[in-house]
This record gives structure tokens, sequence and C-alpha cells, in this order.
């Protein structure tokens, strides 16, 4: 199971449910920031391919309302000094990644309640964001939280998070002939 925690771009949001259908994982969406809204809702179906109507996720914008669909351990992403590397974490059937914001990630508060925290390596590069020219939130003045940490967008950790899990939960496939 994905908890997207208030991520703001549609376009991560469809990819990540396509992600979750191809990888039979449940996607719960905390919107607060309302980008599940009809407004968005054709932008998030094109980036689903079709995952949308097939497995809809389940949205809203009250975290206990969110966490009252979680039955196992919540595990956040995050870049963290107490985060595991994603190929030492020990999954069980029923984790629940919790994968943050754009911008800021899992929240801190929220992340110090979870049960563990991961984080899919990468080089140890120092690569800042600049200023994007079609920025997610047009408002927003700060940088990123971890900004010039290595880090992977949100819907390519999704992915690679929904494969290791996929591949250490399910029998190896046998390859289509």
């Amino acid at each position: 199971m994905f908890l997207l925690f208030a991520l703001q771009s549609p376009t991560n949001i469809g990819m990540i449910l396509r992600t979750a259908e191809v990888f039979e994982t449940r996607v719960i969406v905390f919107d607060p920031h309302g980008v599940m809204s009809s407004e968005h809702i054709e932008k998030i179906a094109d980036f689903a391919c079709g995952a949308l109507g097939r497995r809809p996720p389940v949205v809203s914008d009250d975290i206990a309302e969110c966490l009252s669909h979680v039955k196992g351990r919540l595990i956040a992403t995050g870049l963290g000094s107490n985060a595991k590397p994603l190929p030492f974490h020990q999954w069980e059937e029923g984790d629940c990644i919790v994968l943050g914001n754009e911008y800021d990630g899992v929240p801190d508060d929220f992340a110090s309640r979870t049960d563990s925290m991961i984080w899919v390596p990468t080089t140890d590069q120092h690569l800042p964001k600049p200023r994007s020219t079609n920025p997610i939130d047009p408002n927003r003045v700060e940088n990123v939280r971890n900004n010039g940490d290595a880090s992977l967008n949100v819907a390519a950790t999704a992915a690679i998070i929904g494969y290791t899990r996929f591949q250490a939960l399910k029998p190896l496939l046998v390859p289509r002939s």
C-alpha cells in the first residue's frame, strides 16, 4: 500500500496510480491541497493510464481517515539519518509506504510516528534544484526541504519501491514466452 502524503503534482499522482496497479498495491491519497479535485482529475487519469478507474484510490483531506485504512506497518520514505537503505528493508504483507510531498517529503512530526524509514540509495552528489519555470506550487517561495541532496522524483521512487516490494513478496515470475 502507498500513502501519498500531500502530493501536489497531478502528473506524479497519476504515474504512482499506474505503478501501484502494475505491482498490485493499494493507494491512499492524503489530499489537503485538493489535487484530486475535478480541476486536475483528467491529468491524473491521463498519467494513470486507466488505473484511476480500475483501482481508484482512497482519498481524504483528513489524515486520521487515511490512516484508518492502514492495517500494517507505516514505513516513511526520506533522507533522514535514521533511514534504512531500501535493499535492507524486510518486507511484510500490509506494509504501507508513505511517500511525501514533492517539495518537503514526509513531515518530521509524521515520520517520527512511523514504524521505520527507508530511502532509495543514490550517488552522494550535491544536486541543487533550480527554480522551475512551471512550479507545482507557483506561490511557494522557499527552497525544497533537502535542496542539494541527491534524490529521485516521487513517482520514480514509488516505482522502485513498488518493484522491490513486489519481488520480495511474490514468487519469482516465469519469463513470458
